[in-house]
């Protein structure tokens, strides 16, 4: 876990301050003393694999257990005596395409709310508008290097490698022997996606472009709505981040 970037980095004083309503209850807001907020986290790093104990409820021993017994020819419906206890302990380890994520929980609220008004359609329609516009624009069979499609497509690129970076050389042979190569590609993107003019999810996007990917324009996107809600807030006598 590495902390990438702070509030400091992305959010100025201004940003921060609101003319409050001296009976609220200050404690859950951002707002609380300035100084420390701005040194609080925002974005974090994490390893493209995760370790967690294997539970009776994961999907993969579902499926594990499934294929033995149907080899078996034994497929039951309860789970027999003599099986393992529903928390085994044994260690299982994952992929976890999402390396960047937004941390503060009032960022991250707001973040939320742009994803609850449909704003990742209103990009995802903007892209495929460019999808279309580079396709119309398309010279000797060679798309435009300079829209925002494109620019995506470096974003996602970009992400990709740094996710394959990131892992030690003795996690690749346990990549390998599982055959998970395909989920570590360069090809996935911003959390996993594979294509360019698709939004999976804004605070992938806006951890990415936070983390300093500036061609993440969906990222952008979402930076200065982002900054118009803190900014909105703060010009109202009786509003709260919180």
């Amino acid at each position: 876990l590495q902390v990438v970037t702070r509030i400091k980095n992305v959010f100025s004083k201004e940003n921060l301050a609101s003319k409050k309503d001296p009976e609220e209850n200050c404690k859950k807001s951002i707002h609380n003393n300035h100084n420390e907020d701005l040194e609080d986290p925002l974005v974090i790093k994490l390893y493209p694999l995760v370790l967690r104990d294997e539970t009776d409820g994961t999907r993969a021993r579902r499926k594990r257990r499934r294929i033995r017994d149907e080899q078996e020819g034994q497929l039951k419906e309860e789970i027999p005596k003599n099986s393992e206890s529903v928390n085994s302990g044994n260690p299982l380890m994952e992929p976890f395409p999402t390396i960047f994520w937004v941390t503060h929980p009032v960022v991250k609220a707001l973040v939320s709310k742009l994803e609850l008004e449909r704003m990742g359609s209103k990009y995802e329609n903007v892209l495929a508008q460019d999808l279309q516009k580079e396709k119309a624009d398309c010279v000797d069979g060679e798309p435009s290097t300079t829209s925002a499609l494109d620019r995506m497509r470096k974003a996602h690129l970009a992400y990709g490698e740094e996710r394959r970076g990131l892992i030690l050389p003795e996690d690749w042979d346990y990549i390998r022997d599982r055959k998970w190569e395909a989920a570590f590609s360069a090809n996935r993107g911003v959390a996993g996606i594979r294509n360019p003019a698709s939004v999976k999810c804004l605070h992938a996007h806006v951890a990415h472009y936070w983390s300093g990917c500036k061609d993440n324009l969906v990222g952008k996107w979402v930076a200065e709505n982002v900054v118009k809600v803190m900014q909105s807030k703060a010009a109202s006598p009786t509003s709260s981040l919180s």
